[in-house]
């Protein structure tokens, strides 16, 4: 596998569907069974979930959902002891939802089986500013990893294709679990993603309006949404703030 782990590194590099498949298939091992070098595999998962192959076909997405899963029940289940594996999960988990093939979450099978709608409610917790330690280094590249899946997930959810203009539990969760968070967040980077999953949700075709109106019925926004002089932080709130109106 080295000569495909060396291959990574390069962005323009060519893969086949096989090659890919096989990284996962390598990597999932590694993470399972050789714990000092979880942290690695999971640097390296983060790149290979972001490659996409010349001859996409079922089986790309099939193991993508699976890497993904041992992923997501990696944090759900508190297996990863620091806090610099926990982000790299998070960057794993964020990568593979914003790539061209996210992951398929809906039909796993099995009994560990995690749900978008658990793992949301998990990032919510991880990028909460008021925990205990929110300021130290570590705590803060936690918050940034959990805060950019929350962002990729409101791409994907926002788009969802279910019927109506009613908001799914997912988007309720990020929506009012980001707005809560948004007064106590000192992090601008942290800020700033939960400032775009809002607007993100804010101004989608299908579920926007739905979703104002929520934040104006339970009075989310008390005057600026971001504390912080950061000039790019103060355009976000202004676009929320503009949304919102």
């Amino acid at each position: 596998h080295n000569e495909y782990l060396s291959k990574l590194a390069d962005t323009e590099a060519l893969w086949m569907q096989k090659d890919i498949n096989s990284l996962h298939q390598y990597l999932r091992t590694v993470i399972e069974n050789d714990t000092q070098n979880i942290s690695s595999a999971l640097m390296l998962l983060r790149l290979v979930v972001l490659r996409q192959s010349l001859n996409s076909d079922v089986s790309s997405n099939e193991e993508q959902s699976q890497s993904t899963q041992l992923v997501a029940n990696l944090l759900m289940e508190d297996k990863l002891k620091s806090l610099a594996t926990r982000s790299m999960a998070w960057c794993v988990l964020s990568n593979a939802i914003g790539s061209t093939q996210p992951p398929d979450w809906e039909n796993c099978v099995g009994n560990d089986c995690v749900k978008l709608t658990q793992v949301i409610d998990l990032a919510l917790s991880n990028s909460d500013p008021n925990k205990d330690g929110a300021s130290s280094p570590k705590d803060v590249s936690l918050r940034q990893s959990a805060a950019a899946f929350l962002y990729n997930s409101a791409r994907i959810v926002s788009d969802d294709g279910n019927d109506g203009t009613e908001l799914s539990e997912g988007m309720m969760s990020i929506l009012l679990g980001c707005f809560e968070h948004l007064p106590e967040e000192t992090d601008v980077i942290t800020s700033k993603r939960h400032h775009m999953a809002v607007g993100q949700l804010l101004k989608s075709h299908k579920f926007g309006e739905t979703a104002v109106e929520l934040v104006k019925d339970l009075g989310l926004v008390d005057g600026e949404t971001s504390i912080g002089t950061n000039d790019e932080l103060a355009g976000l709130a202004k676009e929320v703030a503009v949304l919102l109106n």
